[in-house]
C-alpha cells in the first residue's frame, strides 16, 4: 500500500494497478479496431492488430513465452 502524507496525517491508498491499466487500454484498442474496420483501412487494422499483440504479451508473459518457444524440433 502506498502512503500520502498531507499536513503531518498519513492517508493509506492503494498502489496502482498497471493490469488494469492495460486492461482498459486493450478495450479502448478494440475500439479502435472497429472503427478503422469500419472505415476499411487495413494499414490500421495491421498496426493496431501488433499493438493488440505486444499489449497482450505484457499482460501474460508467461504465455508469452510458451508461445515463442521453438517447439518444431523435439529436445
Amino acid at each position: 500500500m502506498a502512503q500520502t502524507t498531507i499536513n503531518g496525517t498519513t492517508k493509506r491508498r492503494p498502489a496502482p494497478r498497471p493490469a488494469g491499466k492495460l486492461f482498459h487500454f486493450w478495450h479502448s484498442l478494440q475500439d479502435l479496431k472497429s472503427e478503422a474496420n469500419r472505415m476499411r483501412d487495413k494499414e490500421l487494422l495491421f498496426l493496431l492488430g501488433l499493438v493488440e499483440l505486444a499489449v497482450e504479451q505484457r499482460a501474460n508473459p508467461a504465455e508469452a513465452a510458451v508461445n515463442q518457444a521453438d517447439t518444431a524440433t523435439a529436445h
